[in-house]
């Protein structure tokens, strides 16, 4: 007489429980939840530490580091960092394609008009005195800060925190061995036969 045989299928891992904490949190920003906190609170707070520079960098004017100058700066870089986080991570093809349009209209921009007065700019700021060099440069540091960390913090929450999970696929109509139950009779086969 054949023995019968049983074919056994691995058990599914289970997911480790998590806090409810965690789970509202999850609720409320997505999956990647804990990502998106964690970098929003950590770039905040280097933003932060950006603008106190302000009142420190810069040289002085008068007694005094030009303050002004620097906010402004710092705006101008977090205005084009915001730009920049928006261009990398487009929501949808459409969206793409008008960033794209948009991308050469600035990249012209930025290569025809900007490009030369930045070298109009840097050729007096570095060839004077060594006090407007290191301003400059100091200042140029807050404007990439600045730029960098809102860029990042832009990407982060349009890749991460406004988009929904694509959703899993049902395999509540599958049997254990990877049949198709009866209630699924006219879908596909695409399961391979147990021999």
């Amino acid at each position: 007489m054949p023995e019968a045989t049983t074919v056994t299928t691995p058990e599914q891992p289970q997911k480790p429980d998590e806090s409810a904490f965690y789970e509202e949190i999850q609720a409320d920003f997505g999956e990647y939840a804990a990502t998106i906190l964690t970098s929003s609170i950590f770039l905040f707070v280097l933003l932060c530490g950006v603008v106190g520079l302000a009142w420190h960098v810069g040289g002085t004017e008068a007694g005094h580091p030009p303050v002004a100058r620097n906010i402004l700066l710092i705006i101008l870089g977090i205005l084009c960092g915001w730009v920049a986080g928006l261009f990398a991570s487009p929501f949808s093809s459409e969206e793409k394609g008008e960033f794209a349009e948009l991308k050469k209209a600035i990249y012209a921009f930025v290569t025809g008009y900007l490009l030369s007065k930045l070298d109009r700019f840097l050729e007096r700021t570095l060839f004077e005195s060594k006090d407007h060099v290191a301003m400059a440069w100091e200042q140029a540091a807050l404007f990439g800060a600045a730029f960098l960390t809102v860029a990042l913090w832009t990407f982060i929450w349009r890749k991460y925190g406004f988009r929904k999970k694509a959703p899993a696929p049902d395999k509540s109509s599958e049997s254990r061995l990877g049949t198709p139950t009866t209630s699924d009779v006219n879908a596909p086969d695409t399961s391979v036969p147990v021999p």
